[in-house]
C-alpha cells in the first residue's frame, strides 16, 4: 500500500533533479563562450532549442546575437605600439 505512494513521489524527484541538471548545464553553456564567433551552436540549433522550450526568448536572442556578431578586426595597433 505504501508503494502506492512511494513510486510516483520518487518518480517525481527523479524528473526534478533531471530537470534541474539540464537547465544548468543549458545556461552553463549559454554562457561559456563570450567571444564573438566562438559559438557552440548554430542558428538552426538555437531556433531548435527555443521551440522546444529548452532556451527562454530572451535567451535565444542573447545567443543569436552573439552568434551573427562579426569576429573583432585583427588590425588595431596593440598596446604599447608596434
Amino acid at each position: 500500500m505504501i508503494w502506492r505512494t512511494l513510486v510516483p513521489i520518487g518518480m517525481l524527484l527523479v524528473l526534478v533533479v533531471v530537470l534541474v541538471v539540464a537547465t544548468g548545464v543549458i545556461k552553463r553553456r549559454a554562457t561559456q563562450d563570450d567571444e564573438p564567433g566562438n559559438s557552440t551552436w548554430t542558428l538552426d540549433q538555437l531556433r531548435c532549442m527555443r521551440d522546444s522550450g529548452e532556451l527562454t526568448i530572451q535567451q535565444y536572442e542573447h545567443l543569436r546575437s552573439r552568434l551573427i556578431q562579426p569576429p573583432p578586426r585583427g588590425d588595431a595597433d596593440p598596446p604599447g605600439g608596434r
